[in-house]
């Protein structure tokens, strides 16, 4: 279809139903980087009809039809599928996504309407959001004085959630908001929400959210900001497209990008989708090798991929880049490979960071994000190391649990509490 009709086409419709958000958006993924790679043009994706049930008791069962459940749990299950479908795509691949439509919304209890109500505060300009678990899918906006965010837990088990809220510069916090939902008395899903006072530059909240759900948040600012920073987040392809990766063997793909891309670049991070992959996997990008740490595929029996990052030092890039993928321990199927070049320091993976990981946390802030650096030590002040990537010089050291980096240009930094 792309084939014979590249050049009178400016995006692909599709529907899906009771289908894996993440195989959907590698699809996504996978169709830029094929239209990219042969044709040099960029497509956008129109879901303009899709449906589905989420068991939270049975999450490997995404199905298109709600089944044998009572009226409560049919709405649980639509929220839940919709919820997360969404907010995956949107914290996933933004730049794609272009419409939604929900194929019929009165047949199911309320759980779809909820879920859009519930994301209704997103509107606005996206803010660059970050989590530290790959099954906890984040996604933040701004619009005049109200910052919203949201968070989707994919866990099979209740998460406590520490969410770090960080105001744009001249801006303090006024008011704290939190939607979910809960059961009515009629047999569905209800909307209800807390509302609090906030303060300061930075807010932080506690908060647990069940299975399979999501909680949205809207965050009152004292003025509306001048946000001007803007982060850039360009996207390079490989040529090389669902290529087969034998047990114990690997597949090299080649990523062409500007000098002019890579000087400008603060934080890259390699997005694949690898589909099937076990474990004891490596990535070599031009001769630097690093384990496979990021990868963000299911547990279920089914749909086992997915779209995953590996932050990597801007120091391994050049012009002409080979990014070879090893399978490891069993086989598996790399379906697309790119290289994203972000205009901020922020876009860094927390794999590095053990004690951060511990808990589950979510950042939602504008660029610039902060002036301090905030290590969590086992015990007490520890030595904070702060070394510059390309020139891996040692920038910064003190005895403490807070390091300002105000002074620090921007850059790639690797911080070794």
């Amino acid at each position: 279809m792309i084939d014979s009709n590249i050049y009178r086409m400016d995006g692909i419709h599709e529907h899906h139903y009771g289908m894996d958000t993440r195989i959907i958006a590698a699809g996504y993924e996978t169709y830029s980087s094929y239209t990219m790679n042969k044709y040099n043009r960029r497509i956008n994706f129109y879901n303009t009809e899709t449906g589905g049930y989420l068991d939270p008791q049975r999450p490997e069962y995404v199905s298109g039809s709600a089944g044998n459940v009572s009226a409560a749990q049919k709405a649980l299950n639509a929220f839940s599928y919709h919820t997360r479908d969404i907010i995956y795509l949107l914290d996933k691949c933004p730049d794609k996504v272009v419409s939604r439509a929900i194929h019929e919304p009165q047949n199911t209890n309320g759980g779809a309407e909820k879920a859009l109500k519930l994301l209704k505060p997103l509107k606005g300009n996206k803010l660059y959001s970050e989590s530290s678990d790959a099954n906890s899918y984040t996604i933040a906006t701004i619009k005049g004085n109200q910052i919203a965010a949201a968070c989707f837990n994919n866990h099979d088990t209740p998460q406590l959630y520490y969410l770090e809220f960080n105001a744009p510069s001249g801006t303090t916090f006024v008011q704290f908001k939190k939607n979910y939902t809960d059961s009515n008395q009629t047999g569905g899903i209800e909307l209800f929400s807390t509302i609090s006072a906030a303060s300061g530059t930075t807010f932080i909240v506690q908060d647990t959210i069940q299975p399979y759900s999501a909680h949205s948040y809207i965050l009152m600012l004292s003025l509306t900001p001048v946000v001007t920073d803007t982060v850039i987040v360009s996207q390079f392809f490989s040529d090389t497209l669902l290529a087969d990766i034998p047990a114990g063997q690997w597949v090299d793909a080649h990523v062409n990008i500007p000098q002019e891309s890579i000087d400008e670049a603060l934080s890259v991070r390699i997005k694949y989708v690898l589909m099937n992959y076990q474990s004891n996997g490596t990535i070599n990008v031009n001769g630097h090798s690093t384990p496979i740490e990021q990868y963000c595929g299911g547990d279920a029996s089914r749909n086992l991929g997915g779209i995953s990052y590996q932050s990597i030092p801007a120091g391994w890039l050049q012009q002409t880049n080979t990014i070879r993928f090893s399978a490891g321990d069993s086989s598996c199927k790399l379906w697309m490979v790119s290289i994203e070049l972000c205009t901020s320091a922020d876009l860094i993976s927390t794999s590095n960071h053990p004690d951060r990981i511990k808990n589950t946390t979510a950042v939602f802030y504008p660029n610039p994000a902060t002036q301090k650096i905030h290590i969590n030590p086992r015990i007490g002040p520890s030595t904070i190391i702060i070394r510059d990537v390309r020139s891996n010089i040692q920038l910064y050291t003190e005895n403490t649990s807070t390091a300002d980096i105000s002074s620090l240009k921007p850059g790639i930094y690797l911080v070794n509490p």
